[in-house]
């Protein structure tokens, strides 16, 4: 009996698991949709911001991608805030999504 309940409970875990990572998973996808990597910043110099936007706007035209930076907040009325800063390979590009989406 308890090899059965002990084979049950390591089946229920690992099924909450993979369902957790899922789910997280395509809720990043799902930010904006193509995106499939990420970046991160680890050193960051408060004061100097515009450096590293410049350095991201050059690596974006160099490589030929569209980099997005997305900021999760929440507002003052306690609603969440999606705020998309979008580094552009070429100058224009008409980029649009619904804001409900996510």
């Amino acid at each position: 009996m308890k090899k059965i309940f002990y084979l049950l409970l390591s089946v229920s875990i690992i099924s909450f698991l993979y369902t957790f990572t899922f789910i997280i998973k395509e809720s990043l996808d799902y930010t904006i949709p193509d995106i499939k990597e990420s970046i991160t910043i680890e050193t960051y110099d408060a004061n100097s911001p515009k450096y590293v936007y410049d350095f991201i706007q050059k690596y974006a035209v160099e490589h030929d991608i569209d980099i997005h930076k997305i900021v999760f907040s929440t507002s003052e009325k306690g609603e969440p805030e999606k705020k998309i800063f979008s580094f552009l390979s070429s100058e224009k590009k008409n980029y649009s999504y619904p804001s409900n989406f996510f």
